[in-house]
Order: C-alpha cells, then structure tokens, then sequence
C-alpha cells in the first residue's frame, strides 16, 4: 500500500533522475548527446571533484516525465551506452527503495521526502515536525544551487522521531496538497568493524611521491603514507572518501604506470592479514 501511495505522490517529480554508475570518459556533452535522445534535457549536472574528475554520477531533468519514464526503461534494460558502457538510472524517490528504507528501526535522525520544491530553507519544515519534540538541527537537500525536494531532521529523543514516522505513515503530515513520507536514518557509528576500517590498500606499481600529491586534500586525515603496509587515515569516513576521490582522479587508472594499481579499505588490525576487506575497486 505504501509503495502506491508514493507512486501516485512523487509521480510529478520522475522527470528529475540519478545516473549511475557512469564511465569516467563521460563529459556532459556526452551524455546532453546521449540523454537528449529520450527527450528534451533542460538541465543536467555532472559533480567533479577539485582534480576536476567527475564523481561517477550526475542528475538530469526532462521537460516532461515521458521523457524521463523513456530513460529510467532503456536503463533498466541496459540499452543507454555511454562510450560503449551501459549506466544505470534512478528516480530519486523511487518507491521500491524508500519501502526498503522504511523497515530501518527507529532512530533519532530521519528524512523527510515529497517535499515541495518551493521550500527553500527549513523553516516551515521544523515549525512543522517540532510538534514531536526538541529538534537539535535541520537541512534541506540541494540541487542546481536550489532544493532537492527532501530534508532531514534530527531530534533530541528517538522518541519524537516515532511520533513523527508514525504521523507520516498515517497521512497527517503534508505541506501544501504534498504527502510528506519519512523514513528513519542509519545509525552511522554503531558498527565496530566499518569503524576500524581506515586503511587504504593500493596494489600496484605506483610512486609514494604520486600517492602524495593526488592525496593532498586529506593530508590532515593521513596519519601514516606506508605503501606497503596501507595509508593510515585518522576515521573511516576519511579512508572511504579519499578512495572514491582517487577512484575518480583522471590519472589514477588512465596513467600507463597504474593500470594494475587495486585499491580496499580495511580494518586496521587487518593491515598484514587482509581479512575483512572492503573491495573499493
């Protein structure tokens, strides 16, 4: 029932989709060629990095939703190639996954979807929901320097955000005629093994000097440079992080020296013993 419900509410919004995962040969032209093949592309945004690769995804929006509909079934069928590899694209509130991520057990951080895009801060957003209880902060998701159509809200007490879950499930929170859905956030720190896991491993011919210079925004975050035996960041954040920034450096694979180089983050008891890997690439 939830699944139908959020199919007939978020329907207006399916002209704004997610590509994923794309070649790193990719430039906007490329894919404004490719896109506008299923309609017209009135904007389309490729994130990169300040190496200035892309960040392997980028968010296009259609003029109509046909368009975007046309999109979504040529990418599930595998049939959208672009420089010959076929990407994958997703609605942003696609209905299957927001049902999966509305079995996640309570927490007190959740995120509110369906908002209208005309809610340019979170004002209207906590007068709404602090009728549950104390809210420590809020944010409004953000696309094309304007909103994204969803926020978050973390309260003082887990408590708040069940009342809050349970207003939604029960259609007594909208803003405007927009049902707005909630689901629960993942607790972030609460497992030891991702925690421990803050050591890049790079197999392959490649110079510690060059290792420095593609990794010189997270030398605050580097603790040790071993080669050999794994960089050593200061959190797991910043180990996973500085792999998808280094996945993505336009010399990281494209170097003639570096075309074995693999790269996994693991724990740092495993640093000899390499259980437990977390493949990166």
């Amino acid at each position: 029932m939830f699944t139908r419900f959020l199919t007939r509410s978020v329907a207006q919004k399916t002209k704004f989709s997610h590509l994923e995962p794309l070649p790193k040969a990719a430039t906007e032209d490329t894919l404004h060629q490719k896109l506008s093949e299923f309609g017209t592309v009135t904007k389309l945004h490729l994130p990169k990095f300040s190496h200035g690769g892309h960040k392997l995804h980028a968010q296009v929006v259609y003029e109509n939703d046909e368009s975007a509909e046309k999109l979504i079934k040529a990418a599930n069928e595998s049939t959208v190639l672009v420089h010959d590899i076929p990407i994958g694209c997703r609605p942003p509130l696609d209905p299957t996954s927001i049902a999966h991520r509305m079995a996640r057990p309570p927490f007190s951080e959740i995120t509110i979807l369906n908002l209208p895009l005309s809610i340019e801060d979170t004002s209207e957003l906590t007068s709404l929901l602090s009728q549950f209880g104390t809210i420590n902060r809020a944010g409004i998701g953000r696309l094309y320097r304007g909103p994204a159509g969803y926020g978050f809200v973390e309260f003082a007490e887990v408590e708040s955000a069940e009342k809050a879950f349970q207003a939604a499930v029960e259609n007594r929170l909208s803003i405007g005629d927009d049902r707005l859905f909630i689901h629960y956030n993942k607790r972030r720190y609460e497992d030891e093994n991702l925690l421990k896991r803050r050591v890049l491993m790079l197999n392959g011919a490649v110079a510690e000097q060059q290792v420095k210079e593609w990794l010189k925004p997270f030398a605050e975050s580097i603790q040790k440079l071993d080669l050999d035996n794994g960089i050593v960041f200061s959190t797991h954040e910043a180990a996973f992080k500085a792999a998808h920034y280094l996945i993505a450096h336009p010399d990281f694979t494209d170097s003639e020296n570096n075309k074995s180089v693999k790269m996994r983050v693991v724990r740092k008891s495993d640093v000899t013993t390499h259980e437990e890997a977390s493949e990166v690439v």
